[in-house]
């Protein structure tokens, strides 16, 4: 048969011309996707199958890009683009906002780092120059931030990431609800045609699974097991241990299990990732330590319907059958936390460590048992989200998944005013004078500059009237300076510490690079074999 084949051979694209592709892939990024930055920012329509998609969503924008043929010269172009989308999208993997910010820090990263390294700057200096600049900028970032306390302002991060306000408000309420330890599982209901919320009983602790090779979500970095059996063994766990008990439950016709043990041996590890086992088996370490391990054990296992075996405790992980084995409604396990949820009822059993509390004396112990208490009390957010297409339900899904992951990084690191001024404060505390310093203070300009330009007003006025940090400008009112944390216009900590750290890595990474192995494609023609 006549044709052609396509051969795929190796490119090698030194030192300044690398550097210069790189860039050039990381411009065309930085102009597609900081367009959208802001209330004001414009839309992007992206080609897709049907319909085409009209999107806000700085990430939707940079996933979208690929480089086309027009290109097939410079393949360091394709390597820029994809260095940035990949450092953007770990940003909002993690925080659920950020991705654009992200983005144009490193465009401009790169841009001045090339400069100055072709006035003779040493490229590995640079780096280390950038990388201490980005440090003494984390440690600024960590002075400003402020604990998000209110409903409003929870509220407020959640609609500010999902650009929803009904999104906003739900998801703000319930993180409000439960507190700064708040565990909020989102999953696809597709017997549902609108999105419901609901706080459940749940317990929670933070351990996750022994490997990221577990994790069946990449975006929420997550696994659930839906009705799953549960053994808890206070002890290290080898395949040997369970292989029959999997095998047991396998043959009653269950597809997972979730196994809690002390530890776990590399064998066991291999086997489950192996797939020996029949069904999905995911194990996950024990909480807490010492002697209050087998005590926070034993609350998992009333939770569960079954019992602990193994050191301690009256039977050998040997003696354990299909019999023995626990039951909750559904497991959420995270590479650092669990989450259960249609559980047993405990109310006898805290029953029995409040009047242990009521007895106890010593404020160390007291403590332990306030904290189980508070586990074994603990609700839970579930969001089910539905739609009247599935198409509907997923992108729904994508904005309540930002909404969560923005609101628990604000929780856990804290807040700071919006509208770009944080990124222009940072840069202001920037003293030294190194390269790497002046090249990571102008960049931080660039975010706030960025949000002026798309919203039609003009930077140098504008930075020149931010005088007192905490005062900035709604793009969408009059244009004068007010309070921002007053006018909801906050931004999570995390979000603006992803962005930076992310952005200096990917630059830093670029502007190293001494070769470039590219991929060729040639085209030869195949003779026919008749």
């Amino acid at each position: 048969m006549d044709g052609v084949q396509i051969i795929m051979k190796k490119r090698l694209i030194f030192g300044e011309e690398a550097k210069e592709q790189i860039l050039e892939g990381a411009e065309l990024l930085y102009k597609a996707v900081s367009t959208t930055l802001g209330p004001k920012g414009q839309n992007a329509v992206i080609e897709a199958y049907g319909e085409p998609i009209v999107t806000h969503d700085g990430v939707t924008v940079a996933k979208s890009i690929e480089i086309g043929k027009e290109y097939k010269a410079r393949p360091g172009v394709r390597v820029g683009v994809e260095m940035i989308k990949s450092s953007s999208s770990q940003t909002n993997d993690k925080v659920g906002d950020g991705t654009t910010s992200s983005t144009i820090l490193a465009y401009h990263l790169l841009n001045e780092g090339i400069t100055a390294i072709n006035n003779g700057k040493n490229p590995m200096i640079l780096r280390r120059e950038l990388d201490k600049a980005k440090e003494d900028v984390l440690a600024e970032l960590e002075k400003l931030a402020e604990p998000l306390k209110t409903e409003k302002a929870t509220i407020e991060i959640a609609t500010i990431s999902s650009e929803n306000k009904e999104i906003g408000t739900e998801v703000g309420k319930m993180y409000h609800a439960l507190g700064k330890n708040a565990m909020v599982t989102v999953e696809l209901d597709q017997s549902l045609s609108k999105t419901e919320y609901e706080l459940v009983e749940g317990y929670n602790f933070d351990r996750g699974v022994i490997s990221p090779f577990f994790i069946e979500d990449q975006r929420t970095q997550s696994t659930t097991l839906e009705n799953p059996l549960v053994f808890l063994a206070h002890q290290t766990v080898a395949w040997k241990d369970v292989a029959e008990l999997i095998n047991q439950a396998y043959q009653h016709g269950h597809n997972s299990l979730l196994i809690i043990a002390d530890d776990f041996k590399q064998d066991y590890i291999e086997a489950t990732l192996a797939s020996l086992s029949k069904i999905v088996v995911i194990g996950v370490k024990a909480p807490s330590f010492g002697e209050v391990r087998p005590l926070h054990m034993t609350d998992i296992a009333k939770l569960c319907g079954t019992r602990v075996f193994g050191k301690g405790f009256p039977e050998k992980v040997s003696e354990a059958r299909f019999e023995d084995l626990g039951k909750v409604g559904k497991a959420v396990i995270t590479t650092d936390e669990t989450v259960l949820t249609g559980t047993s009822d405990v109310t006898e059993h805290i029953k029995d460590i409040e009047a242990k509390l009521e007895k106890t004396k010593k404020e160390a112990d007291r403590q332990k048992l306030e904290k189980r208490l508070g586990q074994l009390r603990a609700k839970v957010g579930v969001i089910r989200v539905g739609g009247h297409t599935e198409m509907e339900a997923e992108e729904r899904k994508h904005l309540i998944d930002d909404a969560v992951a923005a609101t628990e990084a604000a929780l856990k690191d804290g807040i700071v005013p919006g509208g770009g001024t944080t990124y222009v404060e940072l840069a202001k505390r920037i003293i030294g004078d190194s390269d790497g310093e002046r090249i990571l203070k102008e960049a931080l300009f660039s975010p706030f500059k960025v949000l002026m330009n798309n919203s039609g007003e003009r930077y140098g006025l504008k930075l020149e009237q931010l005088k007192e940090y905490g005062k900035g400008f709604d793009v969408l009112g009059d244009g004068e300076l007010i309070d921002l944390k007053e006018h909801g216009i906050i931004d999570p900590v995390m979000v603006i510490k992803q962005a930076i750290q992310n952005a200096v890595s990917v630059a830093g990474s670029a502007l190293t690079c001494g070769v470039l192995v590219a991929n060729e494609e040639l085209e030869e023609d195949e003779e026919d074999d008749d």
